[in-house]
């Protein structure tokens, strides 16, 4: 039997809005099992990550994210939304940059705030590390996951500015890019 792809979820009046159960056949079906999951609305303009809580396998629900996510889409107490899993599983939620390239461009011992933009023009905040000679950026599961990025595709992330806040494009591939680049 194929596990059921999407729910509908009621915002019920009296909502604080911030923790909605998730039908646990629909949870125990897909795999469900707890941890952060990424919420995107259908034009892919945006995304929210919320904590999903999984209490024994018996009760699950979204918490922590999921007021932003209803003010991010102009949802209202009252109305509802359909939950649709596009994909189960874990993206890599971190780029390492390689210590030349960091080098290079003053990237290095460096722990700052990072703004990628992808080809659609969205604009994705990230952290910028150092640490122990690796310079990686982490907090990029809903750019990784809303350009449909899989575990292997390969992408280059080319710096625009790197200054208080360096600043990247992101490209599927590198066609045309400029030198000061890294795949």
């Amino acid at each position: 039997m194929k596990a059921p792809s999407h729910f509908f979820k009621f915002i019920p009046p009296a909502s604080n809005s911030h923790l909605q159960s998730i039908p646990k056949k629909f949870a125990l079906a897909n795999g469900l099992s707890g941890g952060e999951m990424v919420f995107m609305n259908v034009d892919n303009e945006g995304s929210w990550t919320v904590k999903l809580r999984n209490e024994f396998g018996k009760h699950f629900c979204i918490q922590r994210g999921l007021r932003e996510f209803c003010t991010g889409i102009g949802l209202q107490k009252g109305e509802s939304f359909r939950f649709e899993l596009i994909h189960n599983g874990k993206k890599p939620a971190a780029v390492n940059i390689p210590l030349a390239f960091a080098r290079s461009n003053k990237l290095n011992m460096r722990n700052c705030e990072v703004c990628l933009k992808d080809e659609n023009q969205r604009l994705w905040p990230a952290q910028l590390c150092d640490s122990g000679g690796h310079v990686r950026i982490f907090g990029l599961r809903g750019m990784m996951i809303a350009n449909e990025l899989k575990e292997g595709d390969d992408f280059i992330l080319e710096l625009l500015d790197n200054g208080d806040k360096p600043f990247m494009n992101f490209h599927r591939n590198g066609n045309e890019v400029a030198t000061n680049a890294f795949v």
